[in-house]
């Protein structure tokens, strides 16, 4: 979540729609803008900016899961309890070691928090990583990113972006980068994505009907 004063605006960023550097670069260029939250709910927009306008950066959410099964793999941020949790998701249970589930079994059986995630042994989320609604993001629409929280017709409570058009961007004033982001992650979006079983596609259209239905529209 970035909030910038100067725009009156507040943008929602799901994980994995480009939200690091459209951060970094949002905080450099805009003054007196910033991130209380990295991957807050509209639902958790601190008091006193409720009336700003709220942008939302949605994108394919095969696309989306594919770059974040692959970030899980590699991260090296965040805490080591919570880097193992991310790894260890895509671990064959039954056998362990290096042998990873693959990309449609992880979509079916994924049940691990990424934003949001919590110590089994209790504990928070550090403060920028907390979430209103934590959930696995194999499982977690975009909508509930966008809209939850407000009364609101969804159409007039936000304004989408789609990743894959760039157009967040030029409503923010801003040039976008030469770098495809997405690469530096070790995940080249969907490009390499491999096919997605059956089973897995009719779980993930279920799980993110509202996903799918706005990708459909487009």
């Amino acid at each position: 979540m970035l909030i910038i004063p100067s725009h009156e605006t507040i943008v929602i960023t799901p994980p994995r729609t480009g939200s690091t550097i459209l951060r970094d670069i949002v905080l450099d260029e805009i003054p007196r803008s910033f991130s209380p939250y990295r991957h807050m709910e509209a639902a958790g927009i601190p008091f006193g900016y409720e009336n700003y306008k709220r942008l939302c950066v949605i994108r394919h959410p095969l696309d989306r899961l594919w770059s974040l099964y692959k970030y899980v793999q590699h991260t090296a941020a965040g805490s080591p309890e919570w880097r193992k949790a991310q790894r260890d998701s895509t671990v064959n249970p039954e056998i362990g070691g290096a042998d990873r589930l693959s990309f449609s079994e992880w979509l079916l059986d994924n049940n691990t928090i990424f934003a949001g995630w919590t110590p089994k042994n209790g504990g928070v989320p550090s403060g920028p990583y907390r979430t209103k609604h934590p959930r696995p993001e194999t499982r977690k629409s975009q909508a509930l990113y966008a809209y939850a929280g407000i009364d609101e017709d969804e159409d007039k409570a936000v304004e989408l972006h789609y990743f894959e058009d760039g157009t967040i961007w030029s409503a923010l004033g801003l040039q976008p980068p030469t770098e495809n982001h997405d690469s530096r992650n070790r995940s080249k979006g969907p490009y390499d994505r491999p096919t997605v079983s059956d089973e897995a596609i009719d779980a993930t259209h279920a799980r993110l009907e509202w996903d799918f239905r706005k990708y459909a529209q487009r």
